[in-house]
């Protein structure tokens, strides 16, 4: 059966993101109508399985994700997977929010540094 996306609209804004995520597990058609908007807007969360590291090692695995991705919020600065997730081309990215207090989590040497920088990428369509 097949409902009009305003009415799916309606239901999916009332529903938790987690429960989306358990939502989209039921139904390839809702997983498909689903799963842009789950990734549209990513966070990570420094010293849990959803930092940084994690957020670059999904992009690799899952890169039909990536064009959905519209604004990432990223809790820390880890010099080498910060620029290794500014080497992933995201087309449809339009802001960045990098916040993080203190040192870096850990420290590259300015040779992989410079090595790394050689991977970042434009992002077409980013605003900040």
């Amino acid at each position: 059966m097949e409902f009009p996306h305003e009415i799916l609209n309606a239901i999916f804004r009332e529903v938790r993101i987690h429960d989306l995520a358990n939502l989209a597990a039921t139904s390839k058609a809702i997983k498909a109508y689903i799963e842009p908007e789950l990734y549209c807007k990513m966070y990570t969360q420094i010293g849990t399985s959803h930092d940084t590291a994690a957020l670059v090692g999904l992009l690799t695995r899952r890169p039909e994700i990536v064009p959905w991705v519209k604004a990432l919020v990223v809790d820390e600065y880890h010099p080498y997977h910060t620029r290794q997730l500014l080497g992933i081309e995201m087309p449809n990215l339009w802001c960045i929010l990098i916040q993080h207090e203190g040192q870096p989590v850990e420290d590259v040497s300015e040779t992989e540094k410079r090595a790394l920088n050689q991977n970042i990428v434009a992002q077409p369509k980013l605003l900040n």
